[in-house]
């Protein structure tokens, strides 16, 4: 039975959030979905980030073979790394291969898909965008969409500005301007739906992750990160924008038919951050792994500019600063990671990023001032893995990782070489999620401690009090799936063979899932799945801008 299918992407979906509100009556069309469908997790990609997993949603293929990891990437014989675009994709998308079938797509707001591709049909980049404020006609395909959707919403956006009024602890204004984008997104998507010709239409609504980011603290009443103080509007924002999602649920549920299957899916879920945080290079340091040198005043610089440049600086008089001083976006970024560490004495180190810090060796032929040789690479990688797995947190007499994972325990693909050596997996305390820090904010010795009161003001935290959880959420709604039946277990890759399968189409046999539906699928076929195109690098006023978005995020 051949179906068109729509799916509803949630960015950062959680049944933690969802199934109370619909106990409560808050969430009726998701209600009518979990009881008229199936239902069940859906694993994503290890670690839980966002481009991996949208990649991967994408291509039906681990990271190691679409070759996206990261926001960022290294760059080759440099301590420095480069923003990722839709370029750095090797592997084909689903809806390339829909429109090479002859089918009609229309996707909208999905992240990494700037610049958007030549697909037969629309195609609305995701908040990573590099445009400031309202969307330009690079953001369309084709150009002409820009003006009927701005002319749709009063001005599309692809993300909300919310930085100042975060920076301003304007926590009422930040939720306003969320929803008010949110809207905007739900009001093209339906008109896109509605006006467009399409056999495959998705949306992803990244508001549910920007809002959980920003307001988990005020929404978990054990959060450790709670203030004294919460207003309603803050307790019940996570909840709100939640409502919004369910309202535009209703009216895709009002248009459906027997001939189109609805599909609802999320790359992550979410939790709580706690206070402690881990100092991952002071603990290598401690080991005899890596060594500092004299903090310099050129790093302490670049974190100033870098900071100051996206806190204090007019957008018009940034972008001129930065057009001028080409590429300093990826080297403030860079030096940020990499200044004060002395290479010639360093053999394992971390990039510190405040999300699912990871470790990389310092390995000749590599890194530009290696020192591990190649043919010590696997005992020094299962060496180094066997001592971060005995870490003891001294507060929790815990250790502090679940798992320590050598990369290719997790990935697989000609990509492996771009992936960091070892992935880490850290315990939860109470529930919550430790933070990742800078190790130069800390005395040496100093590898796990709480935050101070002071930090906890920052803006940093102020945006990080929610974190991912690896278990996002997977809803099947239409004739081949059976009504309120819960699935055992789904992963990432499973969605694209999914909806091949419901629309008749062949399915590559490089594909790594499996169907979720109980229909017959439909035969694998060879295709040619890679795509090697030119990457495009960002110009510095694009990269600056997605630097920003990253940093409201909390992720830079």
């Amino acid at each position: 039975m051949k179906q068109k299918v729509i799916v509803l992407g949630i960015d950062g979906g959680s049944f933690d959030i969802i199934d109370p509100l619909v106990k409560a009556g808050r969430l009726p069309h998701f209600a009518k979905v979990f009881n008229g469908g199936t239902r069940g997790p859906l694993t994503s990609t290890f670690p839980p980030m966002t481009f991996p997993a949208w990649n991967t949603f994408m291509t039906g293929v681990n990271p190691g073979r679409h070759g996206v990891f990261d926001f960022t990437e290294h760059i080759e014989g440099k301590y420095a790394v480069a923003f990722t675009n839709a370029q750095s994709r090797r592997s084909k998308t689903i809806w390339k291969l829909m429109s090479e079938m002859e089918k009609r797509v229309a996707v909208m707001g999905v992240p990494m898909t700037y610049p958007p591709e030549k697909i037969n049909g629309v195609m609305v980049s995701g908040f990573d965008t590099p445009v400031g404020g309202m969307a330009s006609a690079s953001v369309f395909h084709p150009p002409e969409m820009h003006d009927e959707l701005h002319a749709v919403t009063g001005g599309y956006e692809v993300s909300a500005n919310i930085a100042q009024a975060i920076e301003n602890q304007d926590q009422e204004l930040a939720l306003e301007r969320i929803q008010a984008t949110l809207k905007k997104k739900i009001d093209a998507a339906l008109h896109v739906q509605q006006k467009e010709e399409w056999d495959f239409f998705m949306v992803l609504l990244g508001e549910s992750d920007l809002v959980s980011h920003h307001f988990w603290r005020f929404h978990d009443p054990d959060s450790p990160l709670q203030p004294e103080t919460v207003s309603e509007t803050c307790r019940d924002a996570i909840n709100r924008v939640y409502e919004q999602i369910d309202a535009a649920l209703g009216t895709l549920l009002e248009r459906l038919d027997d001939q189109t299957t609805l599909l609802i899916m999320s790359d992550h879920g979410f939790g709580g951050n706690g206070r402690r945080a881990l100092y991952i290079n002071r603990w290598l340091e401690e080991k005899g792994h890596l060594a500092f040198t004299r903090e310099k005043l050129r790093r302490k610089l670049f974190v100033a500019a870098k900071n100051l440049g996206l806190k204090y600086l007019p957008q018009r008089l940034k972008i001129e600063i930065f057009r001028r001083m080409g590429g300093l976006a990826d080297t403030t970024e860079s030096m940020v990671r990499f200044a004060g560490i002395d290479w010639s004495q360093t053999r394992a180190y971390s990039e510190e990023t405040p999300y699912f810090p990871a470790i990389w060796l310092n390995l000749a032929g590599r890194e530009p001032g290696g020192t591990v040789p190649e043919n010590d690479y696997d005992a020094c990688v299962e060496a180094l893995a066997q001592e971060l797995r005995s870490w003891i947190d001294p507060q929790t007499g815990a250790p502090v990782f679940k798992a320590v994972y050598r990369k290719s325990e997790i990935y697989s693909g000609p990509h492996l070489d771009k992936a960091p050596d070892l992935l880490l997996d850290p315990n939860l305390i109470d529930g919550n999620s430790y933070l990742s820090r800078s190790s130069r904010s800390r005395p040496q010795g100093t590898c796990v401690d709480d935050i101070t009161a002071k930090e906890m003001r920052s803006v940093l935290f102020q945006t990080k009090s929610g974190s991912h959880r690896r278990d996002g959420i997977f809803v099947g709604y239409g004739p081949l799936f059976q009504a309120d039946v819960t699935l055992p277990e789904a992963h990432m890759v499973d969605l694209a063979p999914t909806i091949f399968s419901l629309m008749a189409l062949p399915l590559p046999t490089e594909w790594e899932g499996k169907a979720l539906h109980t229909h017959e699928t439909e035969k694998t076929v060879e295709m040619e799945l890679g795509c090697e195109t030119e990457k495009k690098e960002y110009s510095e006023e694009e990269a600056k801008l997605v630097q920003q978005r990253l940093r409201d995020l909390g992720y830079m």
